[in-house]
């Protein structure tokens, strides 16, 4: 389980036509994955200091986590999706909707402000 989301938000980003045969272990991994991802970005790993976060805070660091994370379950199974080409737009969406987050954890002030 991550720090930054949980696989029920990565999911319900990922939509109603992701595998439902991915496994809780593969949910984790693809979390692990996005959290090193946004911790490498900012290049600061916030896990120890999440909790204690205020809310405002910890929804930045989650919508960065659960987009990159809903877009490795996409990628697992694109076969539940009705076209192949509905599958990547939503990639698309979702990777749009993480760089303009990861771009705000990139910039100092966005750290500062979060740690």
């Amino acid at each position: 389980m991550g720090t930054l989301c949980l696989s029920g938000q990565a999911v319900f980003k990922a939509g109603t036509d992701v595998s439902t045969s991915i496994t809780e272990d593969q949910h984790d991994q693809a979390i692990s994955e996005a959290e090193s991802y946004i911790y490498g970005v900012m290049r600061n790993d916030l896990s120890g200091s999440y909790a204690t976060m205020d809310i405002s805070k910890r929804l930045l660091l989650q919508r960065a986590c659960s987009d990159l994370a809903a877009i490795s379950l996409i990628e697992y199974d694109m076969s539940g999706f009705p076209a192949l080409s509905y599958a990547t737009t939503t990639i698309d969406f979702l990777w749009n909707d993480a760089l303009l987050t990861l771009n705000l954890l990139k910039d100092k002030k966005t750290q500062d402000f979060i740690t």
